[in-house]
């Protein structure tokens, strides 16, 4: 019995997920510019501080060339069936502007961060969708 106290070991090792260099990461922040000739976005993200006010951080993203850009807000009826889920609509690169809130997610490509996707979400209309 003791020859084989490893094989629980292995057996969990080998069910782990595998890091890799395309490991997706995300960043949740408000834009403060998009260059879109150059394809690159940067957005300010409040990140913990000793104190207790957040400490803002700009990161800068590269779009990709198969980036997709959507916005993101509540609706009534959604395709998963969710009563006041969320629904996605397609953007252009050319609609993002400073001061959206928007959630990237990247990978790391040497130094750079390669923006796959962009989820925008803007304060909602009066009378919208919105839970009350």
């Amino acid at each position: 019995m003791a020859r084989h106290a490893w094989l629980p070991l292995l057996l969990l090792a080998a069910s782990l997920p595998l890091a890799t260099a395309d490991a997706e990461e995300r960043v949740s922040g408000t834009v403060l510019s998009v260059d879109r000739a150059a394809g690159v976005l940067v957005v300010e993200e409040l990140t913990a501080s000793a104190g207790p006010t957040p400490t803002p951080a700009q990161r800068r993203f590269t779009l990709a060339p198969n980036a997709t850009v959507s916005l993101v807000r509540r609706a009534p009826d959604t395709p998963a069936g969710w009563p006041y889920g969320y629904a996605a609509t397609p953007l252009s690169v050319e609609d993002l502007r400073p001061g959206d809130f928007v959630t990237v997610t990247f990978v790391r490509d040497g130094d750079r961060r390669l923006a796959r996707l962009v989820s925008v979400v803007r304060p909602q209309q009066e009378g919208s969708a919105a839970v009350r």
